[in-house]
């Protein structure tokens, strides 16, 4: 006849199955912590970034950089697909307008609002940029709202004369 002895631990000892569960938590979470750090770290430095680029924009970019351009790309387009609003953008947020210069002899002709919108401060007027070798500007730039139906909505508009410029693109800019 053979004799099984069991023995109850004591009072507050943990048991073996207490044990393995906060050892399977901890390595969980271990690995879940490994595994955010990379993008955690990728999504402070974009960020972090030098530049102008608001908190949305940063993210919005972040994310499309690192695969989710198919979610970014759904949540446009249910974004834009809602009714437009019909206020006019706040003008604080526009360009101030371009001091008075001297005509410049070649110059782009102003940019015609979109219809049925009455045009904002400067809306459409070009502005000279920094002069050429020559002394002649460029670069012009002015905004615009291209979309009556969404008068909230300015695009900013650049024209470059392309016979007295160069584009070169430098690695590891952007």
């Amino acid at each position: 006849m053979a004799m099984t002895l069991q023995v109850e631990p004591p009072p507050g000892y943990p048991r073996r199955s207490a044990l393995r569960r906060g050892w399977v938590v901890g390595l969980s979470a271990a690995v879940l912590v490994g595994v955010l750090a990379w993008p955690a770290t990728s999504y402070v430095r974009a960020l972090t970034h030098p530049g102008e680029a608001s908190f949305a924009v940063r993210t919005v970019e972040w994310v499309r950089d690192h695969g989710g351009g198919g979610f970014v790309d759904v949540a446009e387009n249910w974004w834009y697909s809602q009714p437009p609003t019909a206020t006019a953008p706040n003008v604080g947020s526009l360009p101030s307008p371009a001091p008075p210069v001297a005509v410049v002899a070649r110059q782009p002709a102003p940019i015609r609002g979109a219809p049925g919108l009455a045009p904002l401060p400067g809306e459409g007027r070009w502005a000279a940029g920094r002069p050429g070798t020559s002394g002649r500007p460029v670069l012009f730039t002015t905004f615009e709202r291209p979309d009556p139906l969404h008068p909230s909505v300015v695009a900013g508009v650049a024209w470059v004369d392309t016979r007295a410029t160069r584009l070169q693109l430098v690695a590891g800019t952007t």
